[in-house]
């Protein structure tokens, strides 16, 4: 059996012929340089990420002209991996959606339709679609442009806490993005920071929206969130519930996602929910009651994470001008702050000479009653 388990693929280590033991001898593992016995488990402490290499799809080509050339990522739906196009030899990213069974039909249609809309996304907070294929065994291959941006999750997890005006900006963008594809009939089904790149173009930092949930419309059970996923950590109430999404659920991630930039806490509190439940979100000034601007923001947040939907902003719109109007309060703010720093550091530096001065004073004047005394 251990012997079946080793030669599945290609593997860092050498199988003996165990049928003819006389003519055999054991050699160390190439990864570890244990023998090669029965209990030997090198392949078991091996990080997913190095089995990758054996993947079988390496060097393969899809939609007649892409060259699988490396593997980047894999979540519940898909596996992403680095491609070539054969002729022009730019590269791109090529998504494949994890359902390898005969699927229905009119979801094969539907799913071919949104991807048809999608492909024709142009926007500058969207990462352009290529073009999107089935396979025969119902697959689905999403081709996109290679973008060198980093997930906001890496982001978050990175520096923690983002800026205020640094995070409605980046939210900005994606509400300008989430506005454009809805004037072209698509919807975001699938938002989380996972799912977001922030991309540094001449210096100006932008979020850019990925592919709009269609591996998600392709894969099993996609009326279901599963509890382990990342988009479920940012689902609004009613998607926890089982209740189809509309423009108020994707206002509730986005208020997640803005809270999650200035804190890095939504991990924590998805962690304190029981179940599908979710527990009423603190405000940002329980969570940082050293940020000034803290008050300004909770005015949107109130907004996006309200239980029910009827409570929240009604559409992407409305939130983009509020996040506006807060932009400005917010560079009040700092501005004041700004200036209420140099006063007080022109204050100390006035005390400061004002105090030196009268050092200088008090010592010349004792000097001088000390050289009047002498005389």
């Amino acid at each position: 059996m251990f012997r079946n388990a080793l030669t599945r693929g290609s593997s860092a280590c050498d199988v003996q012929d165990f049928d003819n033991p006389q003519e055999s001898t054991i050699e160390p593992c190439d990864i570890c340089g244990q023998e090669l016995d029965d209990e030997h488990a090198c392949l078991q402490s091996i990080p997913s990420s190095v089995l990758r290499v054996q993947d079988p799809r390496i060097g393969s080509i899809v939609v007649d002209h892409y060259i699988l050339e490396e593997f980047v990522c894999e979540s519940s739906t898909s596996l992403v991996y680095k491609a070539r196009h054969q002729l022009l030899n730019s590269h791109v990213a090529v998504k494949i959606s994890n359902s390898s069974g005969q699927r229905d039909p009119f979801s094969v249609v539907r799913t071919s339709r949104a991807a048809v809309i999608a492909v024709r996304l142009e926007h500058p907070n969207i990462v352009r679609c290529i073009e999107f294929s089935h396979e025969p065994n119902q697959q689905g291959i999403l081709i996109m442009d290679w973008c060198t941006g980093t997930p906001l999750s890496q982001v978050i997890g990175k520096e923690l806490a983002l800026t205020p005006l640094r995070a409605l900006n980046l939210l900005e963008g994606l509400c300008d993005a989430l506005h454009y594809a809805q004037t072209q009939g698509v919807n975001h089904i699938n938002l989380h920071p996972g799912g977001i790149l922030i991309d540094n173009i001449s210096g100006y930092e932008q979020a850019k929206l990925l592919d709009f949930g269609l591996m998600k419309m392709i894969a099993p059970h996609t009326s279901d969130i599963v509890a382990s996923s990342e988009h479920f950590k940012y689902a609004s109430p009613e998607e926890r519930c089982g209740h189809p999404p509309d423009q108020r659920s994707m206002i509730y991630s986005l208020g997640l996602i803005l809270l999650d930039m200035l804190t890095g806490r939504v991990e924590a509190l998805n962690n304190q929910s029981p179940g599908n439940a979710r527990l009423e979100v603190p405000t940002l000034l329980q969570l940082r009651s050293d940020m000034a601007e803290a008050a300004v923001i909770d005015k949107i947040l109130s907004r996006c994470l309200a239980t029910k939907a009827s409570r929240r902003y009604q559409n992407i719109d409305e939130l983009g001008l509020a996040i506006n109007q807060a932009k400005m309060e917010v560079d009040r703010i700092q501005r004041a702050e700004n200036l209420r720093l140099t006063n007080s550091k022109e204050q100390r530096s006035t005390l400061f000479w004002v105090l030196l001065l009268a050092i200088i004073f008090g010592i010349c004047a004792a000097w001088n009653t000390i050289a009047s005394e002498l005389h």
